[in-house]
């Protein structure tokens, strides 16, 4: 029989990353890790894009390639690149610190772009630093600043106190956190005190 032709969706090679991605620089043990690429394609066309992220626990050359393959739109797109706890269990990864470093390839295998070297801590559930920064994920709209009131809906007092944090107790987390070897979780509350 007669063979097919392959069409190929040609590749743009137009296509970037601009910045490193973003990720809470502090993960419970457990948890699923999220990081939030920014990846341009000035070309008409769409194509894929290899994203690689590589996680190195602190002090070790012992590192661990995780590679996701993702389409890019023409114009661009926002990607989210869930790491599962599962993965990160499987490869090891418990509470310490680690390097996490980030590369974009095309379908070329060309590097479009890399980040080297960012600090990731994984924090032992149950800690008190643990729940530091469980408080500061649950509350991302708030900056990484934490609620210094948990106030069920309905209360008559929502009103009142429901999304404030006071100085005082920001000053003392940031002092929790620091002290306790999290200087990232305290970085994202002085700069959401900015």
């Amino acid at each position: 029989p007669p063979s097919l032709p392959i069409y190929r969706i040609p590749y743009s090679p137009e296509t970037s990353i601009a910045q490193a991605p973003t990720y809470w620089g502090s993960l419970l043990q457990g948890a699923d890790l999220t990081t939030h690429w920014s990846l341009g394609n000035a070309g008409s066309v769409g194509g894929p894009v290899v994203l690689l992220t590589v996680i190195t626990p602190g002090g070790t050359t012992n590192s661990h390639e995780f590679y996701r393959t993702v389409q890019i739109p023409s114009g661009g797109s926002l990607v989210d690149v869930t790491l599962t706890a599962a993965e990160l269990a499987v490869a090891g990864f418990g509470p310490g610190e680690y390097l996490i470093s980030f590369a974009a390839f095309n379908q070329s295998d060309v590097k479009l772009g890399e980040f080297l070297g960012n600090r990731l801590d994984i924090i032992e559930s149950g800690t008190p630093e643990a729940f530091l920064i469980a408080q500061q994920i649950a509350n991302n709209g708030m900056a990484g600043i934490l609620e210094t009131w948990d106030v069920p809906a309905g209360d008559p007092m929502e009103g009142q106190l429901a999304d404030r944090a006071f100085t005082y107790d920001e000053a003392v987390s940031v002092i929790a956190l620091i002290r306790s070897g999290h200087p990232e979780a305290a970085r994202k509350i002085l700069e959401g005190l900015q």
